[in-house]
């Protein structure tokens, strides 16, 4: 401590003294002090700055609040991570999310998904949901119907089912460099009841005389599928979502108006199995989440 108290007052002494010094050979007039004195004067300088700085204590540091805000407690250990801002742990939330419809074998259109569901934790989460399709002819069917003369196949009218859901990851973004905007990732597994229409189209379309028929009562098939969603926080309560779905189910592709189709009485054309097979239903969906 002696040798830094040295070396501080000869290093304030060069600066003090110095300028002193040239400012006397620059003026005659100019009378500077003793040096003896000007040491003097250094070293109680030196003295009641290094006092000072011993005296100051250091300020304290809430190890608690910083604990609580950067690290998460899991079985009596910390997590090096960051604390949740928004969590949804123990919270419902409702979903409205208009949806455009892909991957309909000869229809196109838009639908709308209604979601209610619960998070267990911020890591598992399960959604009922029922979405409703309002689909149209598109120009594959159209280009079909043409060329054969006919297209037997059905439309999706709507899905209602339970979706398990599987959310890994949580995390923030910097909007355009001035606002912090969080998000989650999620996977789903869901079952279901996929509703659907047979139908037949005959005739020429580019004649302006084709004919749709609907074949019997609409029909209904065990759907599996598989869902991802991004979430983005607008506040605590309110979100937009953005997801993609797929769903997998067995549908009867029936045989339509001919000669070996009986009509009854009441003009709608009777079903006659055709064929069995695989089709799935595509959605890519985008609105909005409330938590509550």
């Amino acid at each position: 401590m002696f040798k830094m108290k040295n070396i501080l007052g000869t290093l304030m002494l060069i600066a003090f003294f110095n300028p002193v010094q040239a400012l006397s050979q620059e003026d005659d007039a100019f009378q500077t002090e003793p040096v003896k004195k000007v040491r003097r004067k250094v070293k109680r300088r030196a003295k009641t700055s290094s006092s000072s700085l011993n005296n100051v204590s250091p300020k304290k540091v809430d190890v608690q609040s910083l604990e609580k805000k950067y690290w998460a407690p899991k079985s009596g250990k910390f997590k090096v991570i960051q604390n949740r801002t928004y969590t949804k742990t123990k919270k419902f939330h409702l979903s409205i999310l208009p949806s455009l419809m892909l991957n309909e074998e000869y229809s196109e259109g838009f639908g709308l998904v209604a979601g209610l569901g619960y998070y267990f934790n911020d890591r598992w989460g399960l959604e009922g949901e029922f979405q409703y399709m309002s689909l149209e002819d598109n120009e594959l069917q159209d280009a079909v119907v043409d060329l054969s003369g006919f297209v037997d196949g059905s439309r999706t009218t709507n899905y209602i089912g339970l979706t398990g859901k599987f959310m890994p990851l949580y995390a923030k973004m910097s909007w355009l460099g001035s606002r912090i905007v969080y998000f989650d990732l999620s996977f789903g597994v869901s079952l279901g009841l996929m509703n659907y229409q047979p139908r037949r189209v005959s005739g020429t379309v580019s004649a302006g005389n084709a004919v749709t028929d609907d074949l019997g009562d609409p029909q209904n098939a065990i759907a599996l599928g598989f869902e991802i969603s991004q979430s983005f926080y607008l506040s605590k309560h309110l979100l937009i979502r953005a997801d993609y779905k797929q769903r997998f189910f067995n549908e009867q592709v029936y045989q339509g108006s001919g000669s070996a189709v009986s009509t009854p009485t009441d003009g709608v054309p009777a079903l006659i199995e055709k064929e069995e097979r695989i089709q799935d239903s595509i959605s890519l969906n985008l609105g909005l989440t409330y938590i509550f």
